[in-house]
């Protein structure tokens, strides 16, 4: 009797054993599931991140080309206006003249303004 005991109560510790196993198993499966979660929420975060890089390139080349094409209309009037000039035999436009420094800031913008314009293909 006293063996039988004994080899109930090892045949229980395994079936315990197994137990453990089987929610070991299940843990790891959880486990492997949140990381595979977890990456496609990281996709998810780069594709938007993406998506966002994208619209702002897109914003960026709008602005762009809004100024290149103000930059376009006033080079286009001040050439007509030196035309007419021309035209009547008076003098060209006389050159700009600025005062101040803030003058200077917007006047030196839009010289790069016009010189990136002009690298432009």
């Amino acid at each position: 009797a006293h063996t039988d005991d004994g080899a109930g109560g090892g045949a229980g510790r395994s079936g315990g054993g197994a137990a453990h196993a089987d929610d070991d198993a299940a843990l790891q499966a959880a486990l492997a599931a949140s990381l595979a979660d977890s990456g496609g929420r990281a996709a998810d975060g780069a594709a938007v991140g993406e998506d966002a890089a994208a619209l702002a390139a897109a914003a960026a080349h709008d602005e762009e080309q809004a100024l290149q094409a103000a930059i376009n209309a006033s080079l286009t009037t001040a050439g007509e206006q030196r035309g007419e000039q021309a035209s009547r035999g008076g003098a060209a436009l006389e050159p700009i003249v600025l005062d101040g420094d803030e003058e200077a800031d917007d006047e030196d913008e839009l010289q790069a303004a016009i010189a990136l314009s002009l690298s432009q293909p």
